[in-house]
C-alpha cells in the first residue's frame, strides 16, 4: 500500500511559512525552490518590514530576481499570486508593530532612500496598485451574488465603525436613494448593541472591516451570524476574522504603507456593488430616484 503524502495548507503565518519553505526542500522532495527564489524568500523572511511594504518589483530588484520569479515562488508556496505571500508579512507587521505609529515611521525614514517620490504620486500610485489588484482579482460571479442578498430583504444593515464608518454611509445613503431599506449600525450615539438587538433572520448585514481589525465590528459580525441574517463581508483578507465560507465575502486588498486606509479601491467596490443593486432593481430602482428628484426640487435641496 502506498504512502500518500499530504501536503502542508496554504501559510497563515510567518512561522507555518517557514515549515512550507522546509516541506518543499526536503530531501526527495519534487517541488524544490530553486537556488534564487530560495535565497530571495530567506531574505525577505529576515526583513519582515520591507517585505510588507515594498511594491513586488522592489523586492524584486533588492533580491536581484525578476518580479515574475517571486509571483512563481508564491504560487509554488501555495498562494493565488504574489499579494497573498505579501499580506503574512503585513498581517506580521501589524501585530508586532502599533500600527498607526510604525506606518508613519516608515514614511518619514523609508528603508530604501534611494527611491524619492512626491507624496501625492506615492499616494497616487498605491491606490492605483489597489484598484488594478481589486478589477483583476473580484470575481464577477462573487460581486452579483452580494448584490442579490441586497434585494428584497426586510432591512439591510451596513456596519463599519472608525475609519470604515464613511463607506458605511456612503453605501448606505445611495442604497436608500434606489429603494433599499436600510439602517447603519451604532451610527446615533453609539448605540451598536441596540441595533445589533434589532437584527433578523430576514435581514442582510453588510460587514465592513480591514487591518488593524475593530472589535466591536468583529463581535457585530458574530451576532449577526448568531441572529441567522445574512451576510456579506467586505475585508482585506482570506484570514480576517470577519470572512467566513457561509458568508459572501468581497476581498479588497488594501496595500498600505501609510498610517491611514487606502479607500479608493474600498470605495470602487462599493460603487460596484450599488450598480449591481441598480442593475437587479431595474425600473424599480428609476422609480425610486424620480421620487427623491422631486423631494429636492420641493425642497430646494440642491444647487443646480
Amino acid at each position: 500500500m502506498s504512502k500518500t503524502s499530504i501536503e502542508p495548507p496554504v501559510p497563515q503565518t510567518i512561522e507555518a511559512l517557514k515549515q512550507k519553505i522546509d516541506s518543499l526542500n526536503r530531501k526527495g522532495s519534487k517541488e524544490k525552490i530553486g537556488k534564487r527564489a530560495l535565497k530571495a524568500i530567506e531574505n525577505m523572511l529576515d526583513h519582515p518590514n520591507e517585505t510588507a511594504v515594498f511594491s513586488i518589483s522592489a523586492l524584486a530588484e533588492k533580491n536581484g530576481v525578476n518580479a515574475s520569479t517571486l509571483t512563481r515562488l508564491a504560487k509554488k508556496l501555495g498562494f493565488a499570486g504574489f499579494n497573498g505571500l505579501q499580506n503574512i508579512f503585513r498581517h506580521h507587521v501589524a501585530e508586532t508593530h502599533q500600527y498607526y505609529s510604525y506606518h508613519v515611521e516608515q514614511l518619514l525614514n523609508p528603508q530604501d532612500p534611494g527611491v524619492k517620490e512626491e507624496m501625492m504620486h506615492l499616494v497616487a500610485r498605491e491606490e492605483m496598485s489597489n484598484i488594478m489588484r481589486l478589477t483583476e482579482q473580484t470575481e464577477a460571479s462573487l460581486l452579483k451574488k452580494a448584490a442579490k442578498s441586497l434585494v428584497g430583504k426586510r432591512l439591510v444593515h451596513i456596519l463599519g465603525l472608525r475609519a470604515s464608518y464613511s463607506v458605511a454611509h456612503y453605501l448606505a445613503y445611495y442604497l436608500g436613494m434606489i429603494g433599499i431599506k436600510v439602517n447603519v449600525l451604532g451610527a446615533l450615539g453609539h448605540k451598536l448593541a441596540e441595533d445589533l438587538a434589532e437584527i433578523k433572520e430576514s435581514d442582510t448585514v453588510v460587514v465592513i472591516c480591514f487591518r488593524p481589525y475593530t472589535k466591536d465590528t468583529v463581535t457585530g459580525f458574530k451576532m449577526a451570524r448568531k441572529a441567522g441574517a445574512e451576510i456579506v463581508s467586505i475585508t482585506d483578507q482570506t484570514i480576517s476574522p470577519i470572512h467566513n465560507k457561509s458568508v459572501n465575502t468581497l476581498i479588497v486588498e488594501n496595500h498600505n504603507p501609510f498610517f491611514f486606509d487606502n479607500t479608493a479601491s474600498t470605495l470602487v467596490m462599493a460603487e460596484s456593488l450599488l450598480a449591481e443593486v441598480a442593475n437587479l432593481l431595474g425600473e424599480k430602482a428609476v422609480v425610486e430616484l424620480k421620487k427623491r428628484e422631486d423631494l429636492f426640487e420641493e425642497l430646494g435641496t440642491e444647487i443646480k
